[in-house]
């Protein structure tokens, strides 16, 4: 198998590990935000890559959805929340920076 194909594997493993995640808690298997954000592109090189995109993009859309107003609000609200998201979020090295995120949203297309 390629590269690519072993990632995408993995990625579609993880997928159904969060729907049942999901399913346990909160009684039902829609996670269409999660879903319709794991299309998008990542632009970043494999080197020094830490948190996925996916992971990126669901943390700081839930800090802004709850009133956060900048970079450095965001990785609070990630680090206050830290269980939280690790209960369906791949958070291997914790909960990404404010660089992190102003990195990654400067470069998405």
């Amino acid at each position: 198998m390629k590269k690519n194909q072993i990632i995408e594997q993995a990625n579609k493993v993880a997928l159904r590990k969060l729907r049942s995640k999901l399913y346990k808690i909160f009684g039902c298997r829609s996670i269409s935000v999660i879903e319709h954000f794991s299309g998008v592109n990542d632009p970043r090189s494999a080197q020094g890559k830490r948190h996925s995109l996916l992971s990126v993009i669901v943390i700081a859309l839930c800090a802004v959805i709850c009133g956060a107003d900048g970079w450095a609000q965001i990785e609070e609200f990630g680090k206050d929340r830290q269980s939280w998201f690790k209960s369906f979020l791949d958070l291997p090295h914790g909960i990404p920076i404010e660089d992190t995120y102003r990195r990654i949203f400067a470069v998405i297309d």
